[in-house]
C-alpha cells in the first residue's frame, strides 16, 4: 500500500461511522475545540451535565497531581485556574475511559491497557515537575498526554477484522513489534490511526506530534522536549510491565536525557506505584500496586541473575579457569601479557556500561521498597530485600574485579571501596 492510499484508508477509518461510538458528551467535548466562539462556561455546562463526570473530574483536580492552593468547588472554577484545553482533555480522557471494556477481549488486553496508561501519565508528569524540563513542558499536560499516547492501539483493534481479533497484539509486546504486526495484517498501524484520530478531535498539535515521532527517533538531539519525554515514559512504563529485553541499562541515558541523576530517577519511577492507587480509584481502573511491584521486582531479579553469569564468565576468562572450576582471585593487570590485557580492558569497558548501571537502578528499587515497608506486603518487602541484598553483593563483585585491575575509579588507595550502600 503506497503513501497516498493509505492516507485515504486513514481518512476512512477514522470517520465515526468506523470508529466506537463514543458518548454524545465526548463528542460535544470534542467539537468545542472546533468553535472558536465557544468559552469557558460552554465548556463547564456541557461537562456538568454529567453529575457522575463532574465528581470524578473535581475530585482529580483537587488531588495532589495538581496542587492547586485553594479548594476547587465547581467546573467552571476549575476551567478558569487550571485552562480550557486541560480541563476539555481531562473530561475527554474519562470519557474514553468509559468507551472501552475492561477485561480481555480476544487479543486486546484493556486492563493492561489502562494500567500502563495510567502508569505512564504519572511518570510523565513527574519527570517534567523533576527536571530543568519544568520550564518549558506543563507538567498537567504532560498527565493528559500520557494518558492518551496509545489511544490509536484499542481504536485499532476496534476496526481489526474479525478473523484477526484473537491473535491481535493485546499491548504488552514492544512497540516496534505491535507496529509491524499491525503494517503487516491492516495496511496501517495504530500511532498513524492515532495521530489521523486526534487530529480530528481538534487536540493538540504537540499531541498529534508524539504519535508520529517515538522509539528512538524520538530521543534524538533537537526533538521536542515534550515529545522525548512521552518516548522516556512509555519505555519506562514497558520496562516494568512489558515483554522483552528488561534493559535497565536504558535509565542512565534517560536520566541524561532529563538532565537528572539516576538516583533521582529512579525515586520517580518508585513513587509511580504509591501515586497510582488513588487515582486509579477515580478513574475506575484495576490497580494492584503491590502487584505491580512485585513484577518489577522479579524482573530485577531476572537481571541480577543475567549480571552474576556475566560477571562469572569476565571471572573465568581472565583468570583462564575453564567454566566450571570454581573461582579465582584474578590477577593484577601488570601480571597479564599484552593479549590478556586487552581482553581485560575489553571486559572492564562491558563492566562500566551494562553492569553498573542496571545495578544501581534494581539497588535503588529494592531499597525504596523497602524504605516503604509499612504501606506494603510484607512478601513484596521481604523479596525487595532479597534483591537489594543480592545487586549489593554483585557490585562488590564487581569492584573486586576492577580494583584489582588498578582501574576502579571508586576505589580508595589501599583496596577498600566506598561504592556499596546498604
Amino acid at each position: 500500500m503506497d503513501s497516498m492510499e493509505k492516507e485515504k484508508l486513514l481518512d476512512r477509518l477514522t470517520e465515526s461511522d468506523y470508529l466506537p461510538s463514543l458518548s454524545p458528551l465526548a463528542m460535544r467535548l470534542i467539537g468545542l475545540a472546533a468553535d472558536e466562539q465557544s468559552s469557558i462556561l460552554d465548556l463547564a455546562r456541557v461537562i456538568e451535565q454529567d453529575p457522575g463526570l463532574t465528581a470524578r473530574l473535581l475530585k482529580i483536580v483537587n488531588s495532589a497531581f495538581f496542587a492547586h492552593r485553594e479548594p476547587i468547588s465547581s467546573i467552571s472554577y476549575a476551567v478558569m485556574v487550571a485552562g480550557f484545553n486541560k480541563i476539555r482533555l481531562m473530561a475527554l480522557n474519562l470519557c474514553l475511559k468509559d468507551t472501552f471494556p475492561l477485561g480481555k477481549v480476544q487479543g486486546m488486553d484493556y486492563d493492561y491497557f489502562w494500567k500502563t496508561s495510567l502508569y505512564r501519565a504519572i511518570i510523565a508528569q513527574d519527570l517534567v515537575k523533576g527536571s530543568p524540563l519544568s520550564s518549558e513542558v506543563d507538567h498537567e499536560e504532560a498527565f493528559t498526554a500520557g494518558l492518551i499516547l496509545e489511544i490509536g492501539h484499542p481504536l485499532c483493534f476496534h476496526l481489526c477484522p474479525a478473523e484477526l481479533k484473537d491473535a491481535f497484539p493485546g499491548g504488552d509486546d514492544p512497540l516496534e513489534d505491535i507496529l509491524q504486526w499491525e503494517e503487516e495484517k491492516l495496511g496501517y498501524h495504530h500511532r498513524q490511526l492515532g495521530a489521523r484520530t486526534l487530529e480530528k478531535w481538534n487536540l493538540p498539535p504537540s499531541f498529534v506530534e508524539i504519535q508520529r515521532v517515538f522509539g528512538s527517533q524520538a530521543l534524538k538531539e533537537g526533538v521536542a522536549p515534550f515529545t522525548q519525554v512521552m518516548e522516556i515514559a512509555r519505555a519506562c512504563t514497558h520496562l516494568f510491565f512489558g515483554r522483552g529485553r528488561e534493559d535497565f541499562s536504558l535509565l542512565e541515558r534517560f536520566a541524561q536525557l532529563m538532565e537528572i541523576s539516576l538516583e533521582r530517577l529512579t525515586e520517580i519511577l518508585s513513587n509511580a506505584f504509591i501515586r497510582v492507587e488513588d487515582l486509579a480509584r477515580d478513574l475506575k481502573i484495576r490497580i494492584d500496586p503491590d502487584q505491580d511491584r512485585m513484577d518489577v521486582m522479579e524482573k530485577a531479579g531476572r537481571v541480577l541473575s543475567e549480571i552474576n553469569g556475566s560477571l562469572e564468565a569476565e571471572r573465568q576468562k581472565i583468570s583462564g579457569l575453564p567454566a566450571g572450576q570454581g573461582s579465582s582471585t584474578p590477577p593484577l593487570l601488570s601480571e597479564l601479557s599484552p593479549k590478556r590485557r586487552k581482553e581485560w580492558e575489553g571486559a572492564l569497558d562491558i563492566v562500566a556500561h551494562e553492569i553498573r548501571n542496571p545495578l544501581t537502578a534494581i539497588g535503588g528499587f529494592a531499597r525504596r521498597i523497602i524504605k516503604k515497608g509499612q504501606e506494603q506486603s510484607s512478601e513484596l518487602v521481604q523479596y525487595a530485600e532479597l534483591i537489594a541484598q543480592e545487586a549489593q553483593r554483585l557490585e562488590k563483585v564487581l569492584n573486586e574485579l576492577m580494583t584489582f585491575s588498578g582501574n576502579n575509579p571508586l576505589a580508595e588507595p589501599g583496596g577498600s571501596d566506598k561504592s556499596t550502600k546498604s
